[in-house]
């Protein structure tokens, strides 16, 4: 919930942080560097969660707790207690301004997500240092993409700002450079398939309402291999849309890359695949297409 510019940390219960970062927090302590002074003079003890089990803290079997001798393990809040009491953390504020966003140049092969569905499984969090994929409150991804498809994706601690990207009033653009297959019949996007394409009214399989216009234009076509290169931008990101609107015409999706959201380009971010960065408030305040984010 926001009060001004200050976001409640209530939605973050089962966060994992830094066991020095939640002192500072909840006022323990004035700064993380003066955390482990203070969890050496305290008992501090946290019921079990996932990755306590496999981190250098002992096991209390008696009273079923972890205890906490070292600043930098990672726990989930509403599980520790300081010498008997569990912390309250229902006054946490973070000011939004803190907050990051970070741009990442996906490559192929890593899925949308921040948390793993089994091991192995290589996800966009994996690109980024510790201290950005541990960061609290964490990051999320505003505007997936498919495990094959690359470009631009954009993360961010800040909920308010992840709503103003991707809720479907919104109306953010996001544009995609795709490598569409034609047929041996009609080997490239004809004229007639590209004016179905942009002037909407395209209903996706198992929806009711029709796609909204968009923008399309043709950058390359060789029709010997059945290839068409084209530039869409979007200002709706429905489920699947561009293999869908395709499929409706007779195409498929080879390849596909996102290289903007709102103004903000790849290509101006100078990221190869896989580099990331965190982006500036002037960088962000593109994505919405504003001068000023917070408008």
């Amino acid at each position: 919930r926001v009060h001004g510019e200050s976001v409640h940390v209530c939605f973050m219960l089962r966060t994992k942080v830094r066991l020095s970062k939640l002192l500072t927090l909840v006022g323990f302590v004035p700064s993380s560097i003066k955390a482990q002074t203070f969890i050496d003079t305290h008992h501090i003890v946290a019921t079990p969660t996932d990755g306590l089990e496999d981190s250098k803290c002992s096991f209390d079997d008696d009273v079923k707790t972890f205890k906490i001798t070292a600043a930098s393990t990672f726990v989930v809040p509403d599980s520790v207690l300081v010498d008997g009491v569990p912390i309250d953390i229902s006054s946490i504020t973070f000011d939004r301004s803190d907050f990051k966003t970070v741009a990442l140049n996906k490559p192929p092969g890593y899925v949308s997500s921040t948390v793993k569905e089994y091991d192995g499984q290589r996800i966009v969090l994996d690109l980024l240092p510790d201290d950005l994929r541990n960061l609290c409150p964490p990051l999320n991804i505003a505007g997936r993409l498919d495990k094959g498809s690359t470009g631009l994706v954009l993360l961010t601690q800040d909920g308010t700002f992840l709503h103003s990207i991707t809720s479907p009033g919104s109306h953010v653009s996001k544009t995609y450079q795709v490598l569409v297959r034609g047929t041996a019949e009609v080997p490239v996007v004809s004229a007639e398939e590209l004016s179905r394409l942009t002037a909407g009214g395209i209903v996706l399989p198992g929806e009711t309402t029709p796609c909204k216009p968009c923008e399309m234009q043709i950058l390359s076509t060789r029709p010997e291999r059945k290839q068409t290169v084209c530039q869409l931008t979007l200002v709706e990101g429905r489920y699947h849309q561009i293999k869908k609107m395709m499929d409706a015409v007779g195409k498929r999706v080879a390849l596909l890359h996102r290289v903007a959201v709102g103004s903000l380009h790849l290509d101006s971010l100078k990221l190869a695949a896989s580099e990331w960065t965190v982006l500036t408030p002037e960088q962000t305040a593109l994505i919405t297409n504003k001068m000023d984010a917070d408008d």
